[in-house]
């Protein structure tokens, strides 16, 4: 291996890094000094280096993760709380800045974006389904939602994460260099899952964000291009889907749609997961063979 692509490899795992911990605090201050300090860059290159591996500036980054915090909250969370305090919630300094940011990402205000929420839920209305799905996979036939409430342990991930994953071929080749990493260290019998890092209903599918890992219970061993994590444990409301990646969109918004409203429960901080049963086609994504896994708290109304 050169060491140019060593370098590359290495900026991506400190990069890694830097993404994950924006979304694991988007709601605390993230001063560009502080997060090149959980790259190991010095502040002066750091925004730059950050522009050059993500396509985005460093503010953007976090101003979008902090409006779709707020999105999740109002459209599907159906938060009570006042605009101010969902500001505050999710990292902004005021309301009216989170309205700035919130009109420019999704061109209407919070307080519009949670009529039409609110709307559509009285109506029983299914959510949009993402984009990027062919027409015909928008109908899948409904039947009962056999959800399961389990708690789940905290565990380590070895993982690559995959910017725009619907793009032809991204996911097909990270699967395969994650499958030769987990042969060559005997993880073949972990568990294969995915996390939804962002919500490709609520953004534009070039800046998604899907992770595909092993599961272990210790921490994984370093690779060339592999990063490593931790998944905190707690409540997951899991189901199982078996069919297209269509059926698995249409599943996730049923699983918004139909359970939360009347379950007591609102989504935790943390990615979506798809735990895979069987190998995932990413070629022709018709065939999926999953468990839904959405982490989920009380809803503040509730308790």
């Amino acid at each position: 291996m050169t060491r140019r692509a060593t370098t590359e490899e290495d900026y991506t795992a400190r990069i890694d890094r830097v993404i994950d911990h924006v979304y694991a605090h988007y709601a605390d201050p993230l001063p560009l000094d502080a997060l090149a300090r959980v790259a190991h860059f010095s502040p002066f290159h750091f925004h730059r280096v950050f522009r050059a591996h993500t396509g985005e500036t460093l503010r953007a980054f976090v101003t979008r993760v902090r409006v779709q915090r707020a999105a999740l909250q109002l459209g599907r969370g159906q938060t009570r709380t006042s605009l101010l305090e969902l500001a505050l919630a999710c990292g902004f300094g005021s309301a009216s800045e989170l309205s700035r940011a919130f009109r420019e990402a999704h061109g209407v205000s919070p307080s519009a974006f949670r009529r039409h929420a609110q709307m559509r839920k009285n109506a029983q209305e299914p959510l949009a389904t993402h984009p990027y799905l062919p027409r015909h996979e928008r109908q899948a036939t409904k039947s009962p939602l056999r959800l399961k409430l389990v708690e789940r342990p905290r565990c380590h991930l070895a993982y690559i994460r995959v910017q725009n994953p619907f793009a032809e071929g991204r996911l097909a080749h990270a699967s395969a260099r994650l499958d030769a990493y987990a042969a060559a260290l005997g993880l073949n019998e972990c568990a294969r899952v995915g996390l939804s890092m962002d919500d490709p209903a609520l953004l534009d599918a070039s800046k998604t964000r899907y992770d595909l890992a092993w599961v272990t219970q210790e921490p994984p061993p370093s690779a060339p291009g592999i990063s490593c994590g931790v998944l905190s444990g707690g409540l997951y409301g899991e189901l199982a889907v078996c069919g297209s990646v269509g059926d698995l969109a249409h599943a996730w918004d049923r699983l918004f749609a139909e359970f939360l409203p009347a379950s007591g429960y609102e989504p935790a901080d943390g990615p979506g997961i798809e735990r895979y049963l069987t190998p995932a086609d990413f070629v022709t994504w018709s065939r999926f063979d999953v468990v839904l896994a959405l982490p989920l708290r009380r809803a503040r109304h509730a308790r």
